[in-house]
């Protein structure tokens, strides 16, 4: 089965830990992931400067090694992502910031990405 998922619980939620566990069992499962939209507080994962205290896991890295692992695309709402400080290189650029903080593996994408994408899609679920 095709799946897009819309993560929009700030890391620290439990909603973000749910989203995070169930997208790799889809995979691990064997469906496909169409793509990640991450919308609202949950683009603060994207952040390369997230810092969990040393007995919490790191939704980052577990993030990134989704995307290593199934090239699945996380991609993180623009304006949501600049209204939280989290930026890529472009962005910084555009709008003179003195560095950008996007994490690998995540990309910046406007809400038209993510509708352009729904198209093969077969269940779309949301974590808020």
């Amino acid at each position: 089965m095709i799946f897009s998922v819309i993560v929009r619980a700030a890391p620290d939620n439990v909603g973000h830990l749910l989203a995070l566990n169930t997208c790799e069992e889809l995979i691990r499962q064997g469906h496909q992931l169409e793509q990640i939209f991450f919308y609202e507080s949950a683009v603060v994962a994207a952040s390369a400067l997230l810092l969990p205290e040393q007995d919490e896991l790191s939704v980052t890295r577990r993030w990134q090694a989704l995307f290593t692992a199934s090239e699945v695309p996380l991609f993180v709402c623009v304006a949501a992502a600049l209204k939280r400080g989290v930026v890529n290189e472009q962005e910084a650029t555009s709008h003179a910031l003195p560095a950008h903080n996007l994490a690998d593996g995540f990309e910046i994408a406007g809400l038209g990405e993510w509708i352009g994408t729904l198209q093969p899609t077969i269940k779309q679920v949301t974590f808020a």
